[in-house]
């Protein structure tokens, strides 16, 4: 910046001003004075009784022509890097006191200040985002996002409405600024994140910032965070959620700002990249599902037109993406608690009988409801949920007849399954499967010995610990299981991987004569056989030692889909890369370890639609151990499924 600029800028100050600031520039040595300058100013407004003068100083350091010059010195090397971050962090600061010590400033007054503070904005983002100023530090970075939010806030405080508030262009500088402080590792980050938040989410209307640029602002800075500080942050996002909800307190609550919420949270779900997995991961966590229910079920309620528009198309989208992510007993668990099946009761009977979208949306919960049925903890929550809508009739509230027929279909099933739970509950014995893949023979949960390592995997002989830690890898994960184990709770685990063995147990009993006949029959995984088929198959993994449901997007037997789209998602799977899988993946074979049953009825000599779903665990690794497999296991087999297991169901990869 030359010289001389300064000097016209100094000329135009008031006299209270110009003095100290002519003197400031006599010391500088013909550096850049433009720092200095803000540094006079800033230091004159702690000790000024007249407030009112700093408005033109203000005015007159917002001004739109250095901004360029600055943008020069970003790319200039780190010392004017550091310089440039002097000049924004010190105008940004006098900005603030201005408007906070001076009550009576004029709206037209504000208006001024913040057209002229709108460019400064990009030079911000530029200063938070370490490609552009990777010398500064993450000190440094924290002070010019904390200052930016203050300065944006108090214009938003004086200037109620101002249109030039509403501006794209603060959005992106407004979430890399929230980010920078979540993300930061100075003692003071978590004071100055709750500071920040009020400024941005508490005071987030859909028309103040832009929450798609400030959603770019957050995922541009993802990559300096850290599991800590996402955790933090996705705390923040869930809690300002449920304060936002209409509530006895509010009952309309305050859905502006939780629309404009929504807008900002859906870019962060719908990212791609391990940095946004993992804040989503973060989010989920935190308890974003149980938050995005009651939301739905608190707005479906209220009178306001825009809590109405708001829910069809954000929160249920964002509802149901949540409830098919990894651990879906979880999130299923947690949306069971926080009363998930009373939500198609509640919501108005023209949206589900007219929109065919949100109906789809009502049968995808019911097949994830089902899904998780062969979880003992999941089964349990729903016996507690399910007296509450028990007395209601769907066929009063106008349901679309694909949704009605579903519903029925999930009250029969989980009937049945609810029996189960009850022999389970009276004493059926708890039945594991060795861990090693080799074996894997089941028994007897006495019979099996723990890995001293994880405690997570199971064996029947020393034999088979030591093959499965030099062959099946299990030792490279043995570390990573005990960490996980600590935080987990083992004892659910182990009753659900029980309770599911009590279901096949049960199945195979009430269905013996018609698995002998064939009228039950095994899905076999093969791209000849297979066919188009519209019922979803439900795949487990026990390799871990924990009950996981395999990604959907993998098994998807919709529309005929599954057979091209397998072999791709498998490859992409985090899935596949646990113990057991990697080597069947390098042989060219991926085993998958258990396999559906389903059902098939007739009526007048003519199959049906599949009724309901059985679950078998195949734990071999070769085809040729499958007859040993099968005398080991306690379900005596029939012939017929003998049959149909040793057809083919191994998929090659090459």
């Amino acid at each position: 910046m030359h010289p001389s600029l300064d000097v016209a800028l100094i000329r135009r100050l008031p006299l209270q001003f110009r003095r100290p600031a002519e003197a400031a520039m006599r010391t500088c040595s013909g550096a850049d004075t433009h720092a200095l300058l803000v540094l006079v100013f800033f230091e004159k407004a702690r000790k000024m009784e007249n407030l009112e003068l700093l408005l033109p100083a203000a005015r007159i350091l917002l001004d739109p022509t250095v901004v360029p010059r600055l943008h020069s010195h970003l790319i200039g090397g780190p010392d004017l890097h550091a310089e440039a971050r002097l000049r924004v962090v010190n105008i940004a600061q006098i900005l603030a006191e201005v408007l906070d010590k001076s009550p009576s400033v004029h709206r037209d007054a504000v208006e001024e200040l913040a057209t002229r503070f709108l460019p400064w904005g990009d030079l911000f983002t530029a200063l938070l985002t370490p490609a552009i100023c990777p010398s500064l530090s993450d000190s440094e970075r924290t002070d010019c996002a904390y200052v930016f939010t203050r300065a944006l806030r108090m214009l938003q405080k004086r200037g109620k409405r101002l249109d030039i508030l509403h501006s794209p262009e603060l959005g992106r500088p407004v979430g890399a600024a929230w980010v920078q402080i979540a993300t930061s590792k100075r003692d003071d980050a978590a004071a100055l994140l709750e500071q920040v938040s009020t400024m941005v989410i508490g005071t987030f209307p859909t028309d103040n910032y832009d929450p798609a640029g400030m959603s770019l602002g957050i995922l541009d800075n993802l990559a300096v965070g850290t599991g800590g500080t996402w955790r933090s942050l996705a705390r923040l996002i869930v809690r300002h959620i449920r304060i936002f909800v209409p509530n006895r307190r509010a009952p309309e609550g305050n859905v502006p700002q939780l629309t404009g919420l929504f807008c900002l949270l859906s870019p962060l779900i719908y990212a791609l990249g391990p940095d946004r997995r993992q804040l989503r991961a973060e989010l989920v966590r935190a308890g974003l599902v149980s938050a995005l229910v009651s939301a739905c079920r608190a707005l479906v309620k209220t009178t306001t037109l825009v809590a109405v528009e708001s829910f069809r198309p954000k929160l249920m989208a964002q509802l149901y993406r949540l409830l098919v992510l990894h651990r879906r007993q979880d999130r299923m668990n947690e949306a069971l608690r926080a009363g998930i099946l009373l939500l198609p009761f509640e919501v108005a009977p023209e949206v589900w009988s007219g929109d065919l979208t949100t109906a789809s949306r009502v049968c995808l919960l019911i097949d994830n409801v089902m899904e998780c049925a062969v979880f003992n903890s999941t089964l349990r929550l729903f016996r507690t949920s399910y007296p509450e809508v028990a007395h209601l009739d769907p066929q009063q509230y106008l349901w679309h007849p694909e949704t009605l027929g579903r519903w029925r279909y999930l009250v029969s099933v989980m009937t049945r399954m609810m029996q189960v739970a009850e022999l389970f509950d009276a004493g059926l014995p708890s039945r594991k499967a060795c861990d090693n893949l080799s074996c894997s023979k089941v028994a007897d949960k006495e019979h099996f010995r723990r890995c001293s390592g994880c405690l997570s995997a199971y064996y029947c002989s020393k034999q088979c610990q030591i093959e499965d830690h030099r062959f099946g890898r299990h030792g490279e994960y043995c570390d990573e299981l005990f960490a996980q184990h600590r935080e987990r709770c083992d004892d659910m685990n182990a009753k659900d991987r029980a309770f599911l063995r009590a279901v096949v147990d049960f199945e195979y009993a009430k269905n013996k004569a018609a698995i002998d006949s064939g009228v039950v029959r095994l899905l076999t995984i093969d791209e000849d056989r297979l066919g188009a088929t519209t019922v979803p198959a439900t795949f487990l993994d026990f390799s871990r030692g924990e009950l996981a449901l395999t990604p959907p997007t993998i098994l998807n037997l919709r529309n005929g889909a599954f057979p091209s789209e397998l072999q791709p998602a498998l490859r992409a799977s985090r899935y596949i890369a646990r113990p057991g899988y990697r080597e069947m993946i390098l042989s060219g074979q991926i085993q998958l370890h258990f396999v559906a049953i389903h059902t098939l009825e007739k009526e007048m000599d003519l199959e049906t639609s599949p009724r309901r779903w059985m679950l078998m665990p195949l734990r071999s690794k070769s085809v040729n151990e499958w007859p040993r497999r099968l005398e080991d296991s306690v379900v005596p087999f029939g012939d017929a499924l003998t049959e149909a297991l040793q057809s083919t169901w191994t998929i090659q990869t090459h």
